[in-house]
């Protein structure tokens, strides 16, 4: 066995280890969705800055930046620019104390709101995890020259695993090691990598004039069409706020939050320099491999394994959240919600039980996309474009209400649908149009429009929303 398949068993002994240990706290449904409202701040930091970097930073974010080079921070930037607007709502989402997004639609405006807006979480969460499980696939046959499918399996096996028998506890435990692996692996792999090319300067001087534009490759409107898709689905995170309900009181929650931003941009350029390392070595490299080309033909040995493990690590710290968050959608928003006399151990399992369908499907879906970079998008959009504009504006907008929220919903959701079908059906201008604005353009004129022309909301609406402290 070579050292990368040493890594590999290694680190898959480690976290059924520390998975094994917290599944012992997944004792009531509250431990087991939002780890019984007691997490602590070392833990918090950890899930949330591991969970949030996952294969869209690996290999989608790192496709960009291997291709277009600092132009690709516009996707980047956007994490950071989200995640101010989760510093802000922080405090009042662990005041809130629920466990999903959908949670707040209900509160906020009514039950129909809370049961059309979990369609395009589950499906948008669904499909995330599927493109996680799609760039485990690409480590493995890095590390082993097996088939991509094969990999498939054991990132869907080790993820559906650990996340159906411990829930949020075994996640933000693993989250944690994972975290260590991810950062250890990015700084060896980031300083190695330039000096295999011979420093800095030899380094930037192998780059072409374009890779330093900001805008790198594009025109202004499709640089914000990569900012938009994560900067929507950040800011409104499901996976995110679970985490800030999970915290075990207001303060642990925005300290978790600030850390996040910074960790997340520190963790971004050195994707950023890893992956226009592989450029500079090698332009044909397939942009979504590029950290992981890098790991196999720029470091020595026992550096390419850390950087190897620590981007499995990363992607399945992400896997492991976006499974557990629709799978929760299902027990909380309709079995709860359908059937209030449903007990506590029923929920868990009925948790379990779609953790192991959606992580089926997931895999599946992974399938019909070609690449990372193409699902992220589709992903983000129709999470971000639904719900966006009702969540934002029940923080935000005092006169937003229950039949605009409703109609912005809807708006985003068949709005990006029927603008990827075009996309795929070769329509000129809907391939030249980036998905996000096919999607968040209806949502907010639908909502805006809707709510103007129908009363208000009623004050007790409003109050659970109110800025406290």
């Amino acid at each position: 066995m070579d050292i990368y398949l040493w890594g590999i068993a290694i680190y898959s002994a480690i976290i059924i280890a520390v998975s094994v240990i917290a599944t012992k706290k997944a004792k009531s449904y509250e431990e087991y969705v939002v780890a019984g409202r007691s997490m602590p701040l070392w833990v918090l930091i950890g899930t949330l800055w591991a969970s949030w970097l996952g294969a869209g930073t690996i290999s989608g974010n790192a496709a960009l930046y291997y291709s277009f080079g600092i132009g690709g921070l516009w996707f980047a930037f956007a994490g950071p620019a989200a995640h101010s607007v989760l510093i802000a709502l922080s405090k009042r989402l662990r005041a809130l104390g629920q466990y999903t997004i959908p949670d707040i639609l209900e509160i906020r405006y009514n039950p129909i709101a809370r049961y059309i807006g979990a369609i395009p979480a589950i499906l948008g969460f669904t499909a995330i995890t599927g493109y996680q499980m799609k760039a485990i696939g690409y480590v493995i046959e890095v590390i082993t020259g097996i088939p991509g499918w094969l990999g498939f399996l054991y990132g869907a096996i080790i993820v559906i695993g650990y996340t159906f028998a411990g829930g949020m506890w075994a996640v933000a435990y693993t989250d944690v090691v994972q975290l260590l692996f991810m950062e250890l692996g990015l700084i060896i792999g980031a300083i190695m990598a330039v000096a295999s090319l011979g420093g800095v300067s030899a380094f930037l001087a192998k780059l072409p004039p374009a890779h330093f534009n900001l805008l790198g490759y594009f025109d202004i409107f499709k640089a914000l069409g990569y900012f938009f898709p994560l900067f929507f689905l950040a800011s409104i995170d499901q996976n995110l706020y679970q985490r800030m309900y999970a915290s075990k009181d207001a303060r642990t929650a925005r300290y978790g939050a600030v850390a996040l931003l910074f960790g997340a941009f520190f963790t971004f350029l050195l994707v950023m320099t890893v992956s226009m390392a592989s450029y500079a070595a090698n332009p044909k490299v397939k942009p979504d491999m590029a950290v992981f080309w890098a790991a196999k033909n720029l470091l020595p040995p026992w550096a390419g394994a850390i950087l190897l493990v620590g981007a499995l690590g990363l992607i399945m710290s992400t896997a492991d959240s976006y499974l557990l968050s629709p799978a929760t959608n299902i027990s909380r928003d309709y079995v709860q919600r359908l059937w209030p006399k449903t007990t506590d151990k029923q929920l868990i399992w009925i948790t379990r039980a779609f953790v192991l369908i959606l992580g089926i499907i997931a895999y599946v879906l992974a399938g019909y996309f070609e690449s990372v970079l193409a699902m992220v998008i589709v992903a983000y959009t129709i999470y971000g474009a639904a719900l966006w504009p009702p969540v934002i504006s029940a923080f935000f907008w005092k006169r937003a209400n229950a039949p605009g929220a409703i109609a912005g919903i809807l708006g985003g959701f068949a709005g990006t649908i029927i603008g990827y079908w075009l996309q795929i059906t070769g329509v000129p201008w809907a391939k030249a149009t980036p998905l996000i604005y096919m999607g968040i353009i209806p949502s907010i004129v639908a909502m805006v429009l809707v709510t103007l022309v129908t009363k208000p909301p009623p004050p007790e609406k409003l109050e659970p929303f109110a800025a406290k402290g």
